[in-house]
Formats: structure tokens, C-alpha cells, sequence
């Protein structure tokens, strides 16, 4: 192979070939010549007298000619037996040492036609290869790694005869570790003391071109000499396909697309059927065409007492996919109804939270149905049971008076889980009502001033005394998806607060959002969460009087409604969670215990608490993780706490590049003059010392080249040659 030729050989082969077209073409010039004969007998005497050299001359060129085909044969086929130009078996350098390199990344997992995993085609191949080492290098050390992002794992060098901790290293490898880099053992390898005295690597690999994307160091770049086989273990009759689902929307239709690698013309149609992730039962079967878009509406899998349900897409295996499953946990279809009730309609626009509310609802493009009200509208809109049972938010801004009707409504909507009661204070606030409604203490309104605006860190006296919180919220979320970070990029060092309300709560856990320090260090809570309901319940504690005319407060503020009409008072987890990250809660409350969960493969996940937040993982394999929960009733959600997780490959991951690694990845990999050939997995089962016997020819092969191009050069001089007349 071309791949096993340095640069100085290349130079030397094409010059050699260069100069055997150019004597040829001079041989074979035209010349006039006149030759004048008195008598035809000279012609018989001439081929008489040249006959012995030109006997000569095709026995020299017979000769050439079979030494071509034989170096030419010896370069292309190199030694395949035991023993065949293959020397002693003793390198200079020490005792042989032969490294098995392991792909665990997540394309590992694929299955082909008999539906096993590519790491039972690696086990199989290692197997193979050990017994042709032990056969052909007795005294040979095996060793084996994994090629995971953090090498931590490593097979101890054994004897060649005793090969069995190689499988056994080989059988506890599991696919989907964590994402994978060809450079890892690259660097690694060639980073040992004992490099020197390495014989050569087996890379059982799937080529995916996802793990040639990270460079090798170039300091560790010294696999000149040193062979290096790669067993493509996806050859042969996979077809490589990915099946992508994307779903962005709870109970919007899900986007099912399948990409196709290495595909001779159109793929036609492939199959494709919806199971139920836990039970295994067929809902739906469709078709897609010629690797393009289809949608399935979800509504249709979702019955009377599903709340949510796990879904996997497979492509039926007679299609020999790569990637034959998609797994994700889907919600129905909620209509989200905000019911706005305004005390005070009659304020000025630059002054009304009712104004900005119903701007940002504009400015989000807010998905759900929203209704604005007086007081008195809303007490007809809440007299309809229909009407009311599905509002899920409601804003009262300002009230004025809250009337026995609507107080005993929202007692029943505060018991109720998925709920959230946004209230804003104000100088002519019913006072009373709101205490009495929310079990809480006011203060009479008293006058602010100038100060700034503190986005306060989590306070450990809010936490379970069991897990105290740590002095710094999580960067990542404040408040809905709007996170402290984006929140602190406005200038908020300058705001005024003319008339505020002191919150006191009798008994009830309250938490501070957002705080204001006036310019004698008073400082007051703005925004608080009450956590003693089941729906969500947010306090503004202002008058609104702030000066929200100017742009960056206008801004700040925006953002605020924002993350209020995000915050959530279901379960706020994800239950789709990109493979290789952890399940994390932040918003948990009191945590006797984590939980646990069973991954696809029956491995145990424990769980664990840091920080007031529960991380669950990471979650390394693609699939449903079944949650156990040591206490339901601690759970988020606890009515109906998370019993499953679906696991997916991110979309910008890598990893998601199953495209086969071409001839210029790997010599990025190893470097230009490095010594490498791909072996198909079906050779390995075939005859797998073929593949050894590589390794043990390692420089041998290349000088053959030359030799056979220096053959056709000789040919050509003998060519030339002429006897004499």
C-alpha cells in the first residue's frame, strides 16, 4: 500500500519509473539510415553472427522481468506465514510488545445485522489476534488500553502465552464511556518508557471520523517504523445510518430524519416504527423516504393517565442500521392559560407592570393563550369552572380588593401542583386580603430612594439543615431559563425605589430574588418566592414607582417577567438529557436521600447531593434510566415524581460524525511517514495472523518497491544494449 511509503522512496520510485519512459521512448527513435548490401547473403551471415548475443539479451531480460514480478508481489502481498522473509522474531530493542487499542465511544453501541454491539466484533477480534501473536512471537507482551478521553484504564502487560487479561479487559469495556479521541492512546502509547521496544498496535476501532478530530501532540509524534494496524469492525454489511429525532416543543410533532453514510444511489424507503420505551408495544409505524424529514404527531400516543411517556423510534433491523434507536420522554400537550388581573388599569403606561407584562408577552411571542382583566372581569372569568380549571398562571397586579369569591379561588388554585400566582403590591393594595390570602406579615409602606438592585446568592438558612447550600447560586439559573449571569449585565447601580412594602413571613419559607440597598445601607427584599404551596408564588414587594422609562432598567425588567413567566411549578428537571452529562435538580427543598437509577445495560447509577442539588450521573449510555426514588415523597413533582430518563447524543457533539475517517485523518493522526494499514473485521475472522504478519514485516516491505522499479530500469539498459556488428 501506498500508505506505507516515506517521502524519500516515493522520490526514488517516480524517478526510477520516470527514467524507464524516457529510455524506452529513445530506443524506439526513428533514424534514417542507409545501408547498402552487394549481396543478400550478408543479411543471413549478420543474423547468424548476432544470434548468441541476442539469446543473451532475452535470457538478462527474462530475468529482470521475473525479478519485477517477484519484488512487485513481495511488496503488494508482504510476509503472510510464520518465518517468510520475516527474520528473527527478537527485535534488537528487547522482547516485542504489541498494544490492543479499544474504541469505547458511543457509535460502539450500534448493532449490525444479528443485532450485536460493535464491542462484541471487538471482542471477537481481539481474540483472533491474540492467538495469531502467541503463535507467531511466543515471547511477546500484549497490553491493552481503552481510547476514552481520560486514560485510566490499562491492561497490564502479559505474557503472549497467557492473553486472557487482554479479554478479559476487552469484556469489561463498555460502550459510551464518555467521548472518545483517537489522540488519547496516540499520545499515550508513544509517551511510554517502553516505546521503543513496541512491535506494533491493533486499533479495533469503527473508524468513525469523530475520533480523529483532536491532533496528536506533536512532541509524541515518533510512529515512524512502528506499524500500526486499524480493524475496521463497521466493514462489511452495515450501512451506517443515524437516526435523528428532534423534538422541541412538548406534544409538538416530532422532526424524524435519518442520515445515510456510504450509500450507493437512493436509499428508498426505510421503515420506521414508534414502540413504547418501557412495555416495548408498536404504537405507530411510518415510512421515510430516501433519508429525508417525516413527522409524527405525539397527541396520538398520549391516553387517559399519561402525563408523560417514553417513546423510542427504531428502524427495523432487516435495514441493517448502525444507530437502529431514539429515546426521549414526551409530555402532552398542555394549553398554558394566564389570566392577567389588573387592580389599578387606570395607571400610567411608564409606571404599569400590567404595560410591560403584556409587552414582553409580545416581545416572547408567549405561546399560550392570555387574557387581561379588571377586577370585575375576572370575577365572571373565575365563575366558570371550565374557563377556570385551565388557567395555569395567574398575574393580580395591584388588587385593589379581593372579594370572598376570588380568595376562596385562589386558595384552591394555591393547592394545586402546575400552578404559579404572580402578585404586585401597590399604594392602594388591599393589604389585608393579601395577608390573609398568602399567610404573611406587611409592613406599611415605606419611602426608599436612590440605591442599587442585588441579585442575592442562595442563603443557606433557606436549605434543608440536613445539606446546607453553598454561599454561590448556580451560574447557569436564576429564575425560568434567564440565568444571574445575563441578569448582572445590566447596570443596576443606580435605581430608584420611591415606596416599598416589608415582607414578614409567619412561619412560611420565603426566599429573596432579587434585593435593593439604599444609600444608608437599609436594604429590602424585592421579588420573594413563598414555598409554602404547591403552585409557585411570587411576591413584588414595589410600587413599581422605579424609573423603568430608562432603556437598561426597561431591559433588566423585561428579563425579569421573562424568567417569571418561565419559572415553572412542575418538575423543573429535564427528562432528555444529553449522554455523558448528569440529571441535575436545582430547585430541590429537603433531601433525606438521593436517588438512584438502572442504566440500559442493568448497571446501578447512585445518585448524590452537593450544594442543595441533586446530580444524578453522569449518564454515560444511550436509552431509558429507570429512576428509584428512596422516598416518593421528597421527590420533585411528588404526586407524580420522574420515573424515567431517556439519554440521547447531542446534535454538536462529535460524536454525531459517523463519517468514515479518510486516509488524510489518520495521517494527521500518526504523521506523514508513519506506517499504517486498515484491515476489514471479516479478514481478522478469516485468517488473523494476515494481519500479524503486517506488524512482524514492518519496514521490510518498502526497500521491495524500489528494487522492483531498479529491475525496469535494468531492463531498459539491457534494451539498449547492442551486440556487436
Amino acid at each position: 500500500m501506498v500508505s506505507f511509503l516515506a517521502p524519500s522512496f516515493i522520490a526514488v520510485a517516480i524517478g526510477a519509473a520516470a527514467l524507464v519512459v524516457f529510455l524506452h521512448f529513445y530506443q524506439r527513435r526513428r533514424a534514417q539510415r542507409e545501408i547498402l548490401f552487394s549481396n543478400t547473403r550478408l543479411l543471413k551471415s549478420l543474423f547468424l553472427e548476432r544470434l548468441p548475443h541476442r539469446k543473451t539479451k532475452d535470457i538478462l531480460l527474462a530475468a529482470l522481468r521475473a525479478l519485477c514480478l517477484f519484488f512487485l508481489f513481495v511488496f503488494l502481498a508482504r510476509p503472510l506465514y510464520r518465518g517468510t522473509l520475516g527474520g528473527s522474531s527478537s527485535p534488537d530493542s528487547g522482547r516485542r510488545v504489541f498494544w490492543f487499542v479499544f474504541d469505547t465511544s458511543y457509535s460502539m453501541d450500534f448493532r449490525d445485522a444479528a443485532g450485536a454491539a460493535m464491542t462484541r466484533r471487538s471482542e471477537q477480534a481481539a481474540k483472533g489476534l491474540a492467538q495469531a501473536i502467541r503463535f507467531s512471537f511466543p515471547d511477546a507482551l500484549i497490553g491493552a488500553v481503552s481510547f476514552a478521553g481520560r486514560l485510566d484504564q490499562e491492561g497490564a502487560l502479559a505474557p503472549a502465552n497467557d492473553h486472557r487479561a487482554v479479554l478479559e479487559f476487552a469484556s469489561r469495556l463498555n460502550a459510551g464511556l464518555q467521548e472518545t479521541r483517537q489522540a488519547s492512546w496516540a499520545n499515550w502509547i508513544s509517551s511510554r518508557d517502553d516505546f521503543n521496544a513496541t512491535a506494533g498496535v491493533f486499533v479495533l476501532t469503527d473508524l468513525a471520523r469523530h475520533g480523529f478530530t483532536t491532533p496528536v501532540d506533536p512532541a509524541a509524534k515518533r510512529w515512524k517504523g512502528v506499524p500500526v494496524v486499524f480493524v475496521n469492525l463497521a466493514a462489511g454489511d452495515l450501512s451506517n445510518r443515524r437516526l435523528i429525532v428532534n423534538q422541541h416543543e412538548a406534544g409538538a410533532p416530532a422532526e424524524v430524519s435519518i442520515r445515510c453514510y456510504g450509500l450507493a444511489g437512493t436509499a428508498g424507503d426505510i421503515s420506521l416504527v414508534v414502540e413504547d420505551g418501557l412495555a416495548g408495544s408498536v404504537l405507530a409505524t411510518g415510512r421515510v423516504k430516501d433519508c429525508q424529514k417525516t413527522e409524527f404527531p405525539l397527541k396520538q400516543f398520549f391516553g387517559p393517565g399519561f402525563d408523560r411517556r417514553a417513546l423510542r423510534f427504531v428502524l427495523p433491523k432487516d435495514r441493517l442500521p448502525l444507530d437502529d434507536a431514539e429515546a426521549l420522554v414526551v409530555r402532552p400537550a398542555a394549553q398554558e392559560n394566564l389570566l392577567v388581573i389588573d387592580g389599578e388599569p387606570g395607571r400610567r403606561a411608564g409606571e404599569s407592570e400590567s404595560f410591560y407584562l403584556r409587552e414582553t408577552l409580545r416581545a416572547l411571542r408567549y405561546q399560550g393563550r392570555w387574557s387581561w382583566a379588571t377586577e370585575d372581569e375576572a370575577r365572571h372569568i373565575l365563575a366558570d369552572s371550565r374557563a377556570a380549571d385551565s388557567i395555569r398562571q395567574i398575574w393580580l397586579l395591584h388588587p385593589h380588593k379581593i372579594e370572598a369569591a376570588t380568595e376562596s379561588f385562589l386558595r384552591d388554585f394555591l393547592d394545586k401542583k402546575n400552578r404559579k400566582l404572580v402578585v404586585t403590591l401597590g399604594p392602594n393594595a388591599d393589604k389585608e386580603g393579601i395577608e390573609k390570602l398568602l399567610g404573611i406579615s406587611l409592613t406599611g409602606i415605606l419611602d426608599g430612594g436612590e440605591g442599587k438592585l442585588i441579585i442575592p446568592t442562595r442563603s443557606p438558612d433557606t436549605a434543608s439543615s440536613q445539606h446546607p447550600a453553598s454561599s454561590i447560586q448556580h451560574p447557569e439559573r436564576w429564575l425560568g431559563n434567564v440565568s444571574m449571569a445575563n441578569m448582572r449585565e445590566f447596570d443596576l447601580s443606580k435605581v430608584r425605589v420611591d415606596k416599598y412594602f416589608r415582607v414578614r413571613s409567619n412561619g412560611s419559607a420565603a426566599r429573596s430574588l432579587l434585593d435593593w440597598q439604599g444609600a444608608q445601607g437599609n436594604s429590602t427584599a424585592l421579588l420573594l418566592e413563598l414555598a409554602s404551596y404547591k403552585a409557585k408564588v411570587f411576591l413584588w414587594t414595589t410600587t413599581a414607582d422605579m424609573e423603568w422609562t430608562n432603556l437598561p432598567h426597561k431591559g433588566f425588567y423585561i428579563s425579569l417577567v421573562q424568567g417569571l413567566l418561565e419559572e415553572s411549578s412542575g418538575p423543573s428537571h429535564a427528562l432528555n438529557v444529553p449522554a455523558g452529562q448528569a440529571w441535575e435538580l436545582l430547585d430541590s427543598n429537603a433531601w433525606a436521600q438521593a436517588p438512584s437509577a438502572v442504566a440500559p445495560s442493568g448497571r446501578i447509577v447512585r445518585g448524590r447531593i452537593e450544594n442543595d442539588r441533586v446530580l444524578l450521573g453522569p449518564l454515560s449510555e444511550l436509552g431509558f434510566y429507570k429512576i428509584s426514588w428512596p422516598n416518593p415523597s421528597l421527590a420533585p413533582g411528588a404526586d407524580e415524581p420522574a420515573r424515567v430518563i431517556a439519554t440521547h447524543l447531542a446534535r454538536e457533539s462529535a460524536e454525531s460524525d459517523l463519517t468514515p475517517a479518510a486516509a488524510r485523518d489518520i495521517k494527521a493522526l500518526l504523521g506523514f511517514d508513519a506506517s499504517w494499514s486498515v484491515v476489514p473485521f471479516s479478514d481478522i475472522l478469516t485468517d488473523p495472523r494476515k494481519s500479524v504478519a503486517l506488524l512482524k514485516s514492518r519496514e521490510f516491505s518498502r526497500p521491495f518497491l524500489v528494487l522492483a522499479f531498479l529491475c525496469l530500469f535494468l531492463e531498459s539498459a539491457v534494451g539498449l544494449w547492442k551486440t556487436r556488428k
